[in-house]
């Protein structure tokens, strides 16, 4: 029985994540397998049937993963590549691309161990959502949200004192200037100070500088969002939106944070420790 961290090979949050649990078991407990040793497995067998799933994998050392094999999976992968598809035409490539999306979504939906980040349907490591999505979510959850508008049509219907950004982009990156506003859809969001804070929730645990009652509406988001671990951004509204005090307004959210910094990171891996004590027990 082992502990699998699955991640790209540049992913330092997983590599971080997989030493520190190694220090904490026996040699050979955990194990971190690259998304490459999973697309360039040599053997797959994946049977599905109403009832359940099983899953026959070798990596090409030799070492198989059955289906009962892990009793804790910390899922890190983004996407699917195929080098072994690299000069085949594009349509073949793609293709390529898409069945082994699917294997692994179905794989990785179908383990019965507890997996963090498990795959849905609109993403191998959890539900993607837009930044208006998480503004949404949060404001049902009790939390103090940027302030935000969504018009089809900017020229006609503009957003006086909000910045406009391009609606695909939710926010990232830097405003629009107006001169680019045209008739294209414009996500308006609340201006902010840019004082950026941070909170990680993981399960029921939360690390991060903000006013408890903030944490508190954190831990109902992330029990909304569906997701056993989120990471919750917070910014100061300016001055004549959020009044004399700035107060913190939630700017967006992730399932699938990079956490290298203190306290966030030890919050991580003791939680990933409780649950797989707790899996491995059943």
């Amino acid at each position: 029985m082992a502990l699998l961290v699955l991640a790209h090979p540049q992913d330092e949050t997983a590599l971080r994540v997989y030493c520190a649990l190694r220090a904490r078991y026996a040699p050979g407990r955990v194990r971190l397998i690259s998304s490459d040793e999973l697309v360039l497995a040599p053997k797959w067998v994946h049977r599905v049937d109403a009832d359940a799933a099983a899953t026959e994998l070798s990596l090409a050392n030799g070492e198989r993963l059955d289906s009962g094999a892990a009793t804790l999976v910390f899922n890190r992968i983004r996407y699917v590549s195929m080098p072994h598809f690299a000069r085949a035409r594009p349509a073949d490539r793609d293709y390529a691309v898409m069945e082994m999306h699917a294997l692994l979504l179905s794989w990785l939906s179908s383990l019965p161990c507890p997996v963090v980040n498990r795959a849905t349907p609109s993403g191998l490591y959890g539900a993607e959502r837009t930044v208006p999505e998480w503004l949404a979510l949060a404001g049902r959850a009790g939390l103090p949200v940027r302030g935000f508008r969504f018009t089809t049509s900017p020229r006609r219907w503009p957003v006086s004192g909000y910045l406009p950004y391009a609606a695909g982009e939710g926010g990232s990156g830097a405003p629009l200037h107006p001169a680019l506003v045209g008739r294209s859809p414009v996500l308006y969001l609340e201006p902010t100070s840019g004082e950026l804070r941070r909170v990680l929730v993981a399960g029921r645990h939360v690390a991060g500088d903000v006013p408890d009652h903030l944490k508190e509406a954190c831990r109902r988001l992330r029990e909304l969002s569906g997701s056993d671990l989120i990471e919750c951004r917070f910014e100061r509204s300016a001055a004549r939106f959020g009044g004399p005090d700035q107060a913190w307004r939630f700017c967006g959210g992730d399932v699938f944070p990079e956490v290298l910094e203190e306290p966030g990171f030890t919050v991580l891996v003791e939680y990933l420790h409780r649950l797989e004590k707790g899996a491995a027990r059943e």
